[in-house]
């Protein structure tokens, strides 16, 4: 026997440099693995309530508006201001009263004699000022003047005498503001004595409001009509009735099918806005006793509006007999505000904008007026904290994470003269311009967009800017001035999903960015041709190159594993030198 014996803690050594490599490349490994395949998890799915999956029109929509009194406003800077603030708090609606008193003001005849121009001057500067900012305009429509029957400069809104003025009326500003404003609040509250009259007449007011539904679709079909809001009231016939009841005689008096939206009021008064509702109970969700109602007469299908919606915060000290809405302290007003709208969305699929009440006043109500205090903004343009917690409240929702999107949802923004299509014209709700320079801005955390659109002979042109870079979307043809587009002309209409960019971050993990699609003009500089749009969507595609690499590893990794434990296994059967 050799004196030279090999011993097994010799050769367990020897193994051991083995284990270590091993060991440092299974480290190595999944290092990799979470380097370049860790980031590329797919994002949650979008669970947005979008036009593309509700049964409800007119609720894939930013549900974020407000009531203003820009038509009261002198100022053209203060008038600018306010809608300004507006559209930064993430609102995208403005409900605007459009007196008809100020704008036919005789018969037949829209000229301000007491300031010598024409009375729609001042609301054209405010529907423009809505364009320019991206906000759409709810136009209440009511207050009739002397020659109609009415009152004005009372205190008493009395209807006019023959509904058919009204109707000529609405029709002619849907002819004046066809595609810039096309919803429509026909008069306001009619439950309510000092609204119509001095008294109570559901009838009259179905008579009004089914002549106007037929007047102005006949003038323009997409116009939205929306049903005068009734009082939140447990009124019996004194000052006015439970809208409870005056519903129910609206539709015995046969509304349905004259009117596309139902509009609503949603106080919260002293109470949070989950409390539960009662028929003998003012609160927020009192309006789930007005669906009932709706839904008791066949009309489960049609969505609900809110017109006034929010919480008074008066001082402590404010005399109780005029807090006609009850109070609640200031950081209350703006949580439950804020809480409100996502109750909504979680729990009333069939609820569309919410308009607070109210954004900002003129000066015109004073402080010992318990409405003084609903303001977001003062008088002044100081924020109040409920204008601080919408702000914030709106901002995640104008970021679209991958999923589909409807035309009126937060995510996408509009600014121009972007009319709303309701009938099948673009076969589905869509928006329609051929203004060149008016915009789309989408805002989305993805690497893919696509928009779903028309196609066809007048189809127009859209200049793609993404990020803000000339060469972000450089698979897109370019014009003769260099700018990437869109191109929506063909030789038959047909409505198809169109890609605007794709291949964003290169194999790094999604990232937000801004698409800003604008109309461009045709040869002659002015007109365009019409760019009809009726989704978006934002996906998320993970690159193969990180796969690829990683494959490539984890394959030369396995070689080099390989041939050290055939190295090794080969000393190990040598045994040592001279053995």
């Amino acid at each position: 026997m050799s004196a030279h014996k090999h011993k097994p803690g010799a050769r367990s050594r020897r193994v051991i440099p083995l284990y270590l490599v091993t060991l440092c490349l299974a480290v190595a490994l999944e290092v990799l693995n979470l380097a370049f395949l860790g980031p590329f998890a797919a994002p949650a799915a979008q669970t947005n309530a979008g036009a593309l999956a509700s049964p409800y029109p007119y609720t894939d929509v930013n549900p974020y508006g407000a009531n203003a009194f820009l038509s009261k406003e002198v100022e053209d800077w203060k008038r600018e201001k306010t809608v300004q603030m507006m559209a930064d708090a993430g609102l995208g609606w403005i409900k605007q009263q459009f007196s008809w008193t100020e704008i036919e003001p005789k018969q037949g005849r829209y000229w301000d004699d007491k300031y010598n121009q024409n009375s729609w001057d001042k609301y054209d500067k405010i529907v423009g000022l809505a364009e320019k900012y991206g906000l759409r305009v709810i136009a209440r429509l009511d207050d009739a003047p002397a020659w109609a029957g009415g009152t004005p400069g009372t205190d008493v809104h009395t209807p006019p005498t023959d509904p058919e003025t009204f109707a000529d009326f609405a029709a002619t500003f849907v002819q004046h503001y066809q595609g810039r404003v096309q919803y429509l609040q026909i008069w306001n509250e009619p439950n309510l004595k000092s609204e119509w009259g001095g008294k109570i007449d559901a009838a009259a007011y179905a008579r009004l409001l089914c002549l106007t539904y037929q007047r102005t679709k006949a003038v323009d079909p997409n116009v939205v009509i929306l049903t005068a809001p009734l009082a939140q009231t447990l009124e019996t016939g004194d000052r006015g009735l439970d809208e409870l009841d005056y519903l129910q005689q609206l539709y015995d008096d046969g509304i349905r099918g004259c009117y596309d939206i139902l509009l609503a009021n949603g106080y919260g008064f002293d109470q949070p806005p989950d409390a539960a509702p009662s028929p003998q109970t003012l609160n927020f969700r009192r309006v789930e006793l007005v669906r009932q109602v709706m839904e008791r007469n066949g009309e489960a299908a049609k969505p609900v509006w809110l017109n006034e919606y929010g919480w008074d915060a008066p001082p402590a000290d404010f005399p109780p007999d005029k807090l006609f809405w009850s109070r609640v302290t200031p950081d209350q007003q703006a949580r439950y505000t804020v809480d409100g709208i996502q109750y909504a969305r979680q729990h009333w699929p069939w609820v569309g904008v919410i308009n607070i009440w109210y954004f900002r006043q003129v000066g015109d109500i004073p402080p010992d007026d318990a409405s003084f205090y609903f303001r977001m903004v003062d008088v002044e343009f100081s924020p109040q904290p409920v204008y601080r917690a919408v702000q914030r409240a709106t901002a995640a929702q104008r970021l679209a994470q991958p999923g589909r999107y409807g035309v009126l949802d937060p995510a996408v923004g509009s600014r121009g003269q972007w009319a709303t299509l309701t009938d099948e014209q673009a076969g589905a709700l869509a928006i329609r311009s051929d203004h060149p320079g008016d915009q789309l801005t989408i805002h989305f955390h993805g690497n893919q967009l696509a928009l779903t659109a028309e196609r066809g002979p007048q189809g127009g042109r859209l200049q793609v800017v993404i990020d803000n870079s000339p060469t972000a979307a450089a698979q897109l043809p370019r014009d003769d001035r260099g700018r990437r587009y869109v191109d929506l002309r063909a030789a038959s209409r047909d409505v198809t999903t169109i890609p605007v960019v794709s291949g964003l971050d290169g194999i790094g993990p999604p990232q937000d960015h801004t698409a800003v699609l604008t109309v461009l003009p045709a040869a002659d500089g002015k007109s365009a041709g019409q760019v009809t749009i009726t989704g978006v969507e934002v996906s998320y595609v993970r690159s193969t190159l990180p796969f690829a690499l990683f494959s490539a590893v984890v394959g030369l990794v396995v070689l080099i594993v390989a041939a050290l434990i055939v190295r090794a296994i080969r000393r190990l059967r040598r045994g040592p030198a001279g053995g």
